[in-house]
């Protein structure tokens, strides 16, 4: 571990006073997941058949705990285009017992923090409370998934948010840039389609249309929920047994596959729009979280966008001055996965910027990635994943988040050590393999 703390002295991120800085908190950060990642976790099945997992942590009176639930835009039908959001933003409108009013009331009068979101994968309510008040927040939870009302008023209320929402992105180059790409991706696969919908499908979405989506996926056996903090796993099986009793497990739809092939040539899309900065996307269609090749891609990632010192920001940015903004992700789904490279650049760049692109991406397949540079994006990597880990809430969602995608809630564990025993050939293996024939998004004047 010093070598490779050693290692990160030498990237090329900020000034030296910067640097110890951040190596002594990242060194704090990696010596407290290491501590945390040896405290007990277990498993179990509550008598409705949801998924338990429980981490116990002493370490102080915060407890986090995360419902995911295996529903998210994967599940829609494509005249129902952001139903699942619909629904998630419902939930903390009102129940059978309680007003959106008096959630937040007993919320706020207990301590309690309650939010919800939803992705391409998973839809999720988040819970944060004292160890004192965990039954309480265990309670109106369960009422939230088992109870939610979908008042009239309050759907016609959040209709009218997310609609605006939907005209706001549009003054988001990046977003529209990254919806351009996924819909050429994609084709009329969930996966490229957003998360808000579209307008015209949000205005077709009925109160039935919410209820029969909440009472088919918000089902006990089809929800995974962990909790970390300072209660015992034998506690929180007893609260939550008592909480949801009566919460009937039902049969769900099965997710749909992607049957795609990676395209036979380059594909490019664009959109005009009255921009400063031309925004530039490279994707390409690449493994799923449960491939064995996701982890290389996830180093690779970090070596081609990865903060300062990565090769799209020294070639593009520091180099040519091609850049405003510059970077790369590899979003892990559960299905085959997005791994795009971006841009913000003069418009009058473009053709330079591709080329720039084209370059790194074919430098990845044919040198070989140094030592030092691998040793680096590595331990950026790990860094990465123990500042994601800092609180309760955090590690409960990875936890959920693994089971849920049917890699065990252990894989989180055993993450750091999948990293570290990444090599240059697997970079340059993967890269070959799936760095072929890029989906191009422009958007610009």
């Amino acid at each position: 571990m010093l070598v490779s703390i050693i290692m990160i002295g030498k990237m090329r991120i900020a000034p030296v006073v910067f640097l110890v800085v951040s190596l002594s908190a990242l060194f704090s950060l990696i010596t407290l997941n290491a501590f945390s990642a040896e405290l007990p976790i277990t498993k179990s099945l509550l008598d409705n058949g949801m998924t338990l997992i429980v981490k116990e942590n002493k370490a102080n009176d915060i407890v986090g705990a995360q419902f995911l639930i295996k529903v998210g835009t994967i599940s829609e039908e494509q005249d129902k285009s952001g139903i699942a959001n619909f629904v998630s933003n419902l939930l903390l409108k009102g129940t059978a017992s309680r007003s959106a009013e008096e959630i937040a009331f007993e919320t706020e009068a207990s301590g309690i923090d309650i939010d919800t979101g939803v992705s391409s994968d998973y839809s999720q309510l988040t819970v944060i409370s004292t160890t004192e008040f965990f039954p309480k927040a265990m309670e109106i939870a369960a009422d939230l998934l088992m109870n939610a009302s979908f008042p009239p008023e309050e759907i016609e209320k959040e209709r009218k948010s997310i609609l605006q929402q939907i005209v706001a992105q549009d003054d988001r180059p990046f977003t529209v840039a990254f919806n351009l790409l996924n819909e050429a991706m994609y084709g009329s696969h969930p996966y490229g389609r957003p998360d808000l919908g579209y307008q015209e499908t949000l205005n077709k979405i009925s109160r039935d249309d919410l209820m029969g989506f909440y009472r088919t996926y918000y089902t006990p056996n089809n929800i995974v929920v962990a909790v970390v903090g300072n209660v015992s796993s034998e506690d929180v099986r007893a609260t939550l047994n008592g909480v949801f009793k009566g919460f009937q497990k039902r049969d769900t739809l099965p997710m749909p596959k992607i049957s795609l092939s990676r395209p036979a040539s380059v594909r490019e899309v664009s959109k005009n729009k009255n921009v400063r900065a031309a925004i530039l996307l490279f994707g390409y269609l690449s493994p799923p979280l449960t491939d064995p090749d996701s982890v290389a891609l996830r180093v690779a990632d970090n070596l081609l966008g990865g903060g300062m010192s990565s090769r799209l920001f020294v070639e593009l940015r520091d180099k040519k001055g091609l850049a405003y903004q510059v970077g790369a992700l590899y979003s892990r789904r559960l299905d085959v996965s997005p791994f795009v490279a971006y841009i913000a650049t003069n418009p009058a760049n473009i053709s330079r910027a591709k080329e720039g692109f084209s370059a790194e991406f074919e430098r990845l397949k044919v040198e070989m990635v140094s030592a030092e540079e691998l040793e680096s994006a590595k331990m950026k990597v790990i860094g990465q994943f123990d500042l994601n880990h800092e609180r309760n809430s955090d590690q409960a969602f990875y936890l959920a988040y693994y089971e849920l995608a049917g890699v065990g809630y252990g894989y989180d564990r055993g993450y750091t050590e999948d990293i570290s025993r990444v090599t240059a050939d697997d970079i340059m293996r993967v890269a070959k393999k799936h760095f072929v024939n890029p989906t191009i998004a422009v958007v610009a004047p």
